[in-house]
């Protein structure tokens, strides 16, 4: 993490000049001689070009009911910006279109690598950044509009609702009804225990692994990857699993952010109630979180909070650290106070644990890191 952040710094030095235009580059593939394939190159520019990681109704881009709390209208873009703008990023990791394949009529896949030149070598391991896939379709008029890989994508898979979650499941995988009605019964009870009322519809996206789970998001290759995803206001959750019942993420879909939620108990609610990933619950995870401070113990939770101390492969520190917040907070306070972390905010939430636990904010922290540390005792 240290040598991406040394990277983005690298690469933003180097593009100060970042608002000339986007002019993707092709391959010997791309045919633009082609009238269409010529209408959607121009398309793609057109889009790259538009502030990309800007939340609004993008012209260039459909999307069937889009509302501003859904976020831009390609899915990729949450993961791929990850520099200060879109213009920053697409000048570091300059585009080149693989490929611009009709596969059907009206309807082209654009594939696109996001890579960056002159890169010195201890940062080679996080270049290139991706290859995205994205659909042009015709419009009655002729012209195209650009579209997310999921709905054609997952048009053929097995749909089967189960209470009020619609799943959609890949066909290398086998459904297990049975975990999906554990699945509803797990809803039904967190509703009734918090208060939600009825939970509404959702889809639930069941991938064969991490790179069928991020195709959907419109990747055929990403640095990183990811197991799960909860879109909450799309009404989507997402996993690699194979499995129907993800309680890390349904927690989330039952639990919606409402501003901006300090990660350690956005994450560490879920982790409390459903484990920090799947078949790995709370208790099994705090167990092993102990071991590993008995040995190595933070010296205090701002190293936890800025990722000064974690592990390398997962956040099971961060997450498993605020489950126990979650945890100790539920049992003096009950659902009240679980409600009362759940409405704070990064600027303010450490003082509400302060005030709720009649200490300073260190002193809780040190509470807190102790409690962990003799779990395993």
């Amino acid at each position: 993490m240290k040598l991406k952040c040394l990277l983005i710094l690298f690469l933003g030095t180097l593009m100060l000049n970042a608002q000339q235009t986007i002019q993707p580059k092709i391959t010997a593939r791309v045919d633009t001689t082609d009238i269409q394939k010529k209408q959607v190159y121009q398309l793609y520019t057109n889009y790259l070009n538009s502030n990309i990681d800007s939340i609004y109704n993008n012209p260039y881009f459909k999307e069937t009911n889009w509302k501003p709390e859904l976020g831009t209208k390609d899915r990729s873009i949450f993961f791929l910006v990850d520099l200060p703008d879109d213009q920053t990023f697409l000048k570091s990791y300059p585009p080149k279109i693989l490929q611009l394949d009709k596969i059907e009529e009206g309807r082209y896949q654009i594939k696109t690598l996001f890579d960056a030149s002159g890169v010195p070598e201890q940062y080679q391991q996080f270049v290139p950044a991706a290859i995205t896939k994205l659909y042009a379709v015709e419009q009655p008029d002729g012209s195209f509009l650009l579209e997310n890989i999921l709905e054609y994508d997952t048009q053929k898979w097995q749909h089967e609702q189960v209470g009020f979650i619609n799943y959609v499941v890949s066909p290398f995988v086998t459904f297990d009804k049975t975990q999906a009605k554990e699945a509803v019964k797990f809803c039904k009870e967190l509703a009734k225990e918090f208060g939600l009322g009825k939970v509404p519809e959702f889809n639930y996206y069941i991938a064969n692994g991490s790179d069928e789970m991020q195709a959907l998001l419109n990747f055929e290759y990403l640095m990183s990857y990811h197991t799960g995803l909860t879109d909450v206001f799309g009404r989507k959750l997402f996993t690699s699993y194979k499995s129907p019942f993800y309680k890390h993420e349904l927690v989330h879909m039952l639990f919606p952010v409402k501003g901006l939620r300090p990660a350690i108990i956005n994450e560490g609610f879920a982790t409390w109630l459903g484990g920090p990933k799947q078949g790995i619950g709370y208790e099994e995870s705090l167990l092993a979180l102990s071991k590993q401070f008995q040995e190595n113990r933070p010296l205090s939770l701002n190293e936890i909070l800025n990722y000064e101390y974690k592990n390398k492969l997962d956040n099971n520190v961060l997450y498993v650290t605020g489950a126990t917040i979650c945890k100790l907070t539920y049992e003096s306070y009950g659902t009240e106070g679980i409600w009362a972390l759940l409405n704070s905010t990064p600027e303010n939430y450490q003082q509400l644990l302060a005030k709720m636990n009649n200490q300073s904010f260190e002193e809780f922290s040190q509470y807190v890191l102790q409690y962990i540390t003799d779990y395993a005792k």
